[in-house]
């Protein structure tokens, strides 16, 4: 290695002295005279400095003893603010505007107008010089030209060898990391996997209560996907987290629900298979007997997960006294953001059937299968005679313009089978009315128009009651 790097240097200094003895040369043969303490026929030497083995090498400068040599320099042109031609061999100097004439073929300059740098250059008759600066150097400057490189070179040397220790200090080795990446990488498991080790815990009997607690927490995220869900469905991960409805911790009963609503939502498959256990029945349960809101929320969600576009799981909802569970949630205090759930439910679910009734394509088995399964559904006539016609209209009491958004629109579908019980609550509507009415006048923004459409929602109300009066 240190051979190597002597090597090195020899060659970086034999090309710095090539280098300056090209300069050197150059100076001489444009320079005007030449100093008495420069001899032109001087040479640069490398001389091997036998004591010193080291490899480095002793600069000198040696007399070729030829003496003086006088080279003649180059004409110098003379510019002025009018192009001229520039005559073969004549030294143009720097600043000038050049150009070649197309039509004679010679090379013209001028000067550059409002410079005056060219006064000062003098011409060799008047004993100037075309270069300002300094061009001539002794043998002595040389010499420690040379020397000041050399020890230049060899301290950019140490200074790199100090700062790669110091790098290689920071940074671990390629070898380093490609270790670290195998350990990383053997842990990295995919969803898939992740859900399997889930369900064979969640199957453990010794499981503990908080780690049950985690494990259906971490699943109700990733039962997000459809094909998560599928998968946990394919495990028996239903019927695992089915049971853990009967927990008698809440919190593990509340995280299951969330985990059977999760697996549940938009996931055809998974419905159908929850529709073969006691899913609906526990969510019914829950929702009627639970004394926590929180938690019948959540089992309202798991329940809406499961009948929403699926004709035959409705069906059962209703077999099932589904709408005598909602209907309990009315008779409780405390209860009204749940009651609103519970209409926005049935609303979506009316909105569905009247919506694939018009949309449904006859020439299409599945769709026509699906729409004798809807015809099954006896849902609007079922909330007449459960009572939610009057249900309704108290509901819009409610302070939040959101709530009143949502019943407002119940009323406009349940019109007609409910129109005489709506018709009671006329004064509330009007009243309503005068409110939004009030809010849409002070809305100035096109794109802020939110009261404007709540009146409209009203007026429709009212609207198909008097109609419907009239009729």
């Amino acid at each position: 290695m240190n051979l190597m790097c002597r090597r090195c240097r020899i060659v970086n200094l034999m090309t710095l002295i090539l280098f300056l003895v090209s300069w050197y040369h150059n100076l001489l043969t444009v320079s005007s005279d030449t100093p008495p303490d420069i001899k032109t026929g001087a040479a640069l030497t490398i001389v091997q400095n036998e004591e010193n083995d080291d490899g480095d090498g002793e600069v000198t400068v040696e007399e070729n003893g030829d003496g003086d040599i006088e080279q003649e320099p180059p004409e110098l042109f003379k510019p002025s603010k009018d192009w001229k031609t520039v005559k073969q061999g004549q030294a143009v100097p720097q600043g000038l505007h050049v150009r070649l004439n197309l039509e004679t073929g010679e090379r013209e300059a001028k000067l550059v107008e409002g410079y005056h740098g060219f006064e000062r250059i003098k011409s060799k008759d008047n004993g100037g010089s075309l270069f300002s600066e300094k061009t001539k150097f002794t043998q002595e400057e040389l010499k420690k030209a040379l020397r000041d490189f050399s020890g230049m070179d060899l301290r950019e040397e140490e200074e790199y060898s100090k700062n790669a220790e110091e790098v290689k200090k920071k940074f671990r080795s390629y070898k380093e990391l490609k270790e670290d990446f195998v350990k990383i990488n053997m842990d990295i498991k995919t969803e898939g996997e992740i859900i399997t080790e889930m369900v064979k815990q969640l199957n453990k009997p010794d499981i503990t209560a908080k780690d049950k607690l985690q494990v259906l927490s971490e699943l109700e995220y990733l039962l997000h996907q459809i094909d998560n869900a599928v998968l946990f469905s394919d495990l028996g991960g239903l019927e695992l987290a089915i049971k853990a409805l009967n927990d008698t911790d809440s919190d593990i009963k509340a995280e299951a629900t969330m985990v059977l609503g999760s697996a549940l939502q938009s996931n055809p498959k998974v419905q159908v298979l929850a529709l073969q256990t006691s899913a609906m029945q526990m969510f019914l349960s829950l929702i009627t007997e639970e004394s926590s809101v929180a938690q019948r929320s959540k089992a309202l969600f798991a329940l809406s997960s499961l009948i929403r576009q699926f004709p035959v799981a409705q069906k059962k909802f209703l077999d099932f006294g589904g709408l005598t569970a909602l209907a309990s949630l009315f008779h409780r205090s405390g209860m009204e953001k749940l009651q609103v759930k519970a209409v926005t439910l049935l609303n979506d679910l009316l909105q569905e059937q009247q919506s694939f009734q018009v949309l449904a394509n006859l020439n299409d088995p599945k769709q026509k299968e699906k729409l004798q399964q809807y015809e099954e559904v006896h849902l609007e006539a079922a909330l007449q005679e459960k009572g939610f016609c009057d249900l309704l209209p108290p509901l819009l009491f409610l302070p939040d313009h959101d709530s009143r958004e949502k019943i407002l629109h119940a009323m406009r579908t349940l019109g007609s089978p409910c129109h005489s019980y709506f018709n009671k609550a006329q004064s509330i509507l009007l009243q309503l009315q005068s409110e939004y009415q009030k809010l849409a006048d002070e809305e100035v923004a096109e794109s802020d128009k939110y009261f404007t459409s709540m009146l409209n929602s009203v007026k429709a109300v009212i609207s198909s009651l008097n109609l419907k009066e009239e009729l």
